[in-house]
């Protein structure tokens, strides 16, 4: 589908996690241990062939995507060991026909291996003997013996926090390159969410949260390591026209601010298509979400900055603008309005300059819409011409719209940081500074601090 391709090429540089879950392998010989009682294991999928690899290999180079390849720990030898014959069998594989994989994952939620496959689940020390054989695993194949290994991920460090610290305690750190876990704010099983959640800033705060435990249990088994989000998004399991509508900008953009304020090293979003909660709809056209991760991908790099708001309603997040579209020193503040009315934003560092502001509104009757506007205008959702952003210029007065998110960008802001940094600054290597920005806003109409 060209219109697909299309897409997902303006997502470059970006990279794909891909799951081999050999549970679900018809031909492997390998043991699993089946916990009886269970009704939610499904063994009736299909094997990824040669061939259907050989084609979904070549949209990725198409596209410009790179792999991030995640092998679980669910199927066991007879003496329980990772068995390891599925993972073999596709890096010798990759290995001859000389495919780039610089990162690797292990695991998927083995916390939860119980309640997701109705299996025994393996121990965090398990894990770690798994991982160490993981290591030596890639060290048998050249182009992969230095790519980078990230683990455990389980999944949020909530129902998770035991096995989480006893990985860590167990040695995990030392067996990682990085610490990796999954996050969504909701469960739909448990919680039974509602779009409400999605304006919820004390549901954005749970991630705050989370990343602290988080810190907390690495520091005190003396764990340094950067964390990764190696599946995220809003609500786990998806929920129906809720999480693929423009309300879930919300909590998408917090998250993004909140990674980049604590360091994350990569967020990877769940899903690109497929699910209620993909970037895409089942027709391969974008849906809201799509058109706020291309924007944010094409304006937000570099290093992050603190900012501060004086109304809970109101989050707010900086970076340095990405050279290719401004100027080295540009900055770009990015911001969610829950609140049912407008404000207006005084930037006072930079009073009198010049700025564009993209603001993000519903293109329906309310939140729950299908459809996005960019700046009043409706953007298109037909997937056959290309997206372009055209930002409002603005010198006076902004007001940012009532139930809206979007970004400011400060032209001329000449940080020093954001001056000095390489053009090639990457998003996922920015470092956090002590720099502070203060934004102010009041409620209603026009109306001024």
């Amino acid at each position: 589908d060209a219109n697909l391709r299309k897409l997902c090429k303006s997502l470059a540089p970006t990279s794909v996690r891909v799951l081999f879950n050999p549970l679900f392998s018809q031909n492997s010989k390998g043991q699993t241990t089946k916990k009886a009682g269970n009704t939610k294991m499904d063994c009736n999928t299909h094997d990824m062939t040669v061939k259907l690899w050989e084609q979904f290999y070549e949209f990725i180079k198409y596209v410009g995507w790179q792999l991030s390849i995640d092998f679980t720990n669910i199927h066991r030898t007879p003496t329980n060991e990772w068995d390891s014959a599925n993972a073999q069998a596709f890096l010798d594989y990759a290995q001859k026909n000389e495919i780039p994989i610089p990162d690797f994952q292990f695991g998927n939620e083995p916390n939860s291996y119980a309640s997701n496959y109705g299996l025994d689940t393996q121990s965090p020390s398990q894990t770690v003997i798994d991982l160490q054989n993981y290591h030596t695993l890639l060290s048998h194949y050249p182009p992969y013996k230095y790519s980078t290994v990230v683990g455990p991920e389980t999944t949020r460090p909530t129902s998770s926090t035991k096995y989480f610290n006893d990985f860590l305690a167990s040695g995990g750190c030392n067996v990682v390159d990085e610490i990796s876990f999954h996050q969504y704010y909701r469960n739909n099983d448990r919680d039974h969410p509602t779009y409400h959640d999605f304006l919820n800033v004390s549901i954005m705060d749970l991630l705050v949260d989370q990343f602290t435990m988080a810190r907390k249990l690495m520091a005190g088994n003396n764990c340094n390591k950067a964390i990764r989000l190696g599946e995220s998004s809003s609500v786990s399991g998806g929920l129906d026209n809720v999480a693929d509508r423009f309300v879930a900008g919300f909590l998408w953009l917090d998250k993004l601010g909140q990674c980049a304020l604590h360091a994350i090293t990569r967020v990877y979003r769940f899903n690109v298509w497929g699910g209620s909660y993909s970037l895409l709809n089942r027709t391969f056209l974008p849906n809201p979400d799509y058109y706020l991760t291309l924007l944010y991908k094409r304006l937000v790099e570099g290093y992050t900055f603190n900012a501060s708001s004086n109304a809970p309603y109101i989050r707010a997040y900086a970076n340095c603008a990405k050279p290719q579209g401004y100027k080295l020193g540009a900055l770009v503040v990015y911001m969610v309005n829950v609140k049912d009315e407008p404000v207006t934003i005084n930037l006072p560092q930079f009073s009198g300059q010049a700025v564009d502001v993209y603001w993000f509104t519903s293109g329906g009757e309310d939140v729950l819409s299908l459809a996005i506007r960019l700046n009043d205008v409706l953007m298109d959702s037909s997937g056959k011409n290309d997206i372009s952003f055209t930002p409002k210029s603005i010198q006076d007065s902004i007001e940012m719209p009532a139930l809206s998110y979007g970004f400011i960008v400060i032209p001329e802001a000449n940080v020093e940081k954001c001056r000095d940094q390489p053009p090639t600054t990457t998003p996922r290597s920015r470092a956090l500074v002590t720099k502070h920005y203060e934004f102010s806003r009041s409620t209603g109409a026009a109306l001024e601090m």
